[in-house]
């Protein structure tokens, strides 16, 4: 039986099509049904083919077409627990990143009364008041700040199997295998930065939100409301997931107002209308918004002046930091990182534009044609003066004109959450293209749309080409074998901290938690405790903040090449850095501290800048043989670079440190 939605083939016995989840009309029942329509009346009869909307209000019931009910939910199972074993195995290993000692120090001083305030550099306040309940609940470590981020990482892929009416069960099972195996979902879910909660976050908006369009249940619109709150109160990106949002929601509206009769099912506009009408669910939504927003970003009423932070320094900071385009990276730097390590997340995002853009529905592709030649505009003309706010501005101008134009015309097809996935694809890797700052971690923001647009094509093209699929199995295990291969290596290998590993910036390097542990046992045999004094040069301040935090003594001047360090020079120990505070600040240092003191290099902070002339000169076969080694080995094609430290101990206390490396 075919689906009069999206034309999969079921089996006869549906109630529900697997593909799109569209309830199914036996072919008599539409014989019976059209014996009693009354001919020459001018009678229009609503039928499942003419109806379009967003997916069926009901869960879908039936047992999923490629097995029983029990092997489905084995199935979720083994992505349950590969997802959790990625997220939570030796989490505390790697070394912590400078910016997570940042948010692992300030959360502790919130968790020990010496208070927070919001400062827009760290993002919102989620993060801090989190890792503190982290910290209550469980002490504080290098696990324990991290569990937080893990926590939400396993959050995406439940909010995923609670997508299944709007992904297919099938749909939904691929993508949720995708987002346990993804190198990036797996490496920022370990590593405590705002971008994987922003990830959660979307997840329960888009869920509650569709949801609500379908049910009218208040509580779905409350949930929708609770991740927006915990959104706004994580990371300042939740202007631009927003502003994807309402486009795509105006132009939804756009499309049902112009409608002609029969063309679809209005949904949005009768959702509105009910919730303006009753009112009470959306105040309850805006309490819910704003409650979450005072309490975070007041820290509990301790802050008056975070609430008004919270609407205006969080705005006016970023867009101030687009022109300083922190990181330098190049404008492609996402249509390199994605594929590189999202191999097959990025094949299914383009095979799905294209299939749902020109071959599923061939009706108004010229318009469709026109909206991609619009988003090729505004990649040149940021390209060539995206640097300036008008060209920044302008260029995002075109692209919400040309999402927008691509749902308009793709919403007659009747899956609006699969246009919903397309706008979102689109707009998400451009406007984060755009922005001025182009971080790894940022990748989550376009890879997760473009993983549910990829789970929810191979959910469709499993129904829908039985006879093939055997080979859609063998493309997605190889797939997937390749993303678990690149998840172990981010994650694991050289203790999570490889510097050849794109996805890692500037990491910590190994270094320091060696230092820290004979620093430790130093103190102990030299005090009994950790009384031992210890200066620490500012530049060095992290990690360093964060895993001296319950030394007693530890001091962090800056240190110039004219300025003494004064009574410090008898402290048991001093950390420098290396030729950053002034030309001459290390033959300074070393002429003061050398006749007490023995020195020991280390490297505090490790990366690896691709070379891009090296590559980009080599030939095609050349450039191919540096990314399978880089892939496959991790081998880097060009050196990498660092940032050293020499640690002093004084001569009479050296055997105290030596003595207890390892």
């Amino acid at each position: 039986m075919n689906c009069p939605n999206c034309g999969a083939e079921n089996p006869a016995t549906n109630l529900f099509c697997d593909s799109c989840g569209t309830k199914l009309v036996k072919r008599d029942a539409e014989k019976q049904k059209k014996k009693h329509i009354p001919e020459g009346r001018g009678v229009q009869v609503n039928t499942p083919a003419q109806t379009k909307s967003y997916l069926p209000a009901e869960p879908v019931k039936p047992a999923l077409s490629l097995t029983a009910v029990p092997l489905e939910t084995l199935a979720w199972a083994v992505v349950f627990a590969v997802g959790a074993w990625l997220l939570f195995f030796q989490l505390g290993m790697k070394p912590l990143h400078h910016d997570e000692s940042l948010h692992a120090y300030y959360a502790w001083e919130l968790f020990k009364g010496m208070g927070y305030k919001y400062n827009p550099m760290m993002h919102g306040p989620f993060l801090f008041h989190a890792n503190a309940l982290m910290y209550f609940l469980f002490g504080a470590s290098d696990y324990t700040c991290r569990i937080m981020p893990a926590l939400a990482g396993l959050t995406v892929l439940v909010v995923t199997y609670f997508l299944r009416p709007y992904l297919g069960r099938t749909g939904a099972l691929f993508t949720a295998a995708i987002i346990a195996l993804s190198p990036s979902f797996t490496y920022f879910g370990r590593f405590i930065r705002n971008d994987i909660y922003i990830a959660a976050d979307s997840m329960l908006m888009i869920y509650g939100f569709f949801r609500y369009l379908d049910t009218r249940k208040p509580r779905f619109l409350y949930l929708a409301a609770v991740g927006l709150g915990l959104a706004f109160c994580t990371k300042e990106v939740t202007y631009i997931n927003g502003a994807i949002f309402v486009t795509f929601m105006f132009f939804r509206w756009l499309w049902e107002y112009t409608m002609r009769p029969g063309a679809g099912e209005s949904r949005f506009l009768p959702a509105l209308q009910d919730l303006l009408k009753q009112r009470k669910p959306l105040w309850v939504s805006a309490g819910i918004f704003f409650g979450l927003v005072l309490v975070l970003y007041t820290t509990v009423f301790t802050n008056p002046k975070g609430f008004l932070d919270a609407f205006t320094a969080s705005l006016t900071y970023w867009l101030g930091q687009h022109e300083v385009q922190r990181g330098s990276q190049p404008v492609y730097f996402y249509a390199g990182l994605i594929p590189l390590y999202e191999t097959l997340t990025t094949l299914g995002a383009i095979g799905a534009l294209v299939y749902y853009s020109f071959l599923k529905d061939r009706a108004h592709r010229v318009w469709r044609l026109s909206a991609y030649l619009i988003l090729a505009a505004a990649w040149w003309l940021f390209a060539s003066q995206g640097n300036e706010t008008f060209g920044l501005i302008f260029s995002l101008l075109l692209v919400t004109l040309g999402v927008g134009m691509l749902a308009y015309f793709s919403f007659a097809e009747g899956n609006t959450f699969v246009t919903f996935l397309q706008l979102w694809t689109l707009a998400a890797f451009s406007d984060y293209s755009f922005a001025g700052e182009r971080m790894p971690w940022l990748i989550l923001h376009p890879l997760l749309p473009m993983t549910l647009l990829t789970g929810f094509w191979l959910g469709e093209l499993w129904n829908r080409f039985q006879r093939q699929r055997a080979w859609l199995l063998a493309v997605f295990t190889a797939g997937a074998v390749l993303m678990l291969h690149n998840a172990s290596l981010v994650n694991f290998y050289g203790g999570g901290a490889n510097p050849a590993e794109l996805l890692v910036y500037v990491q910590s390097s190994t270094d320091v938690k060696q230092v820290v542990r004979q620093l430790t046992n130093m103190s102990k045999r030299l005090t009994g405790g950790l009384e031992m004094k210890i200066t620490c040069e500012d530049y060095c301040s992290w990690p360093f903040a964060w895993y001296l935090r319950d030394f007693k003594f530890v001091g962090y001047p800056k240190f110039t090449a004219t300025q003494s360090p004064g009574s410090i020079e008898e402290n048991p120990v001093i950390i420098t850095g290396v030729e950053m505070a002034a030309p001459g600040h290390d033959d300074r240092v070393a002429e003061l501290l050398a006749e007490k003191y023995v020195a020991q290099r280390y490297k505090l902070r490790v990366w690896w800048a691709p070379d891009s002339r090296a590559f980009f000169d080599d030939t095609f076969g050349g450039k191919l043989k540096k990314i399978w080694k880089l892939v496959v080995y991790k081998e880097p094609w060009s050196g990498l670079g660092s940032y050293d430290m020499i640690v002093y101990v004084r001569k009479d206390l050296a055997h105290l440190y030596w003595s207890h490396a390892e």
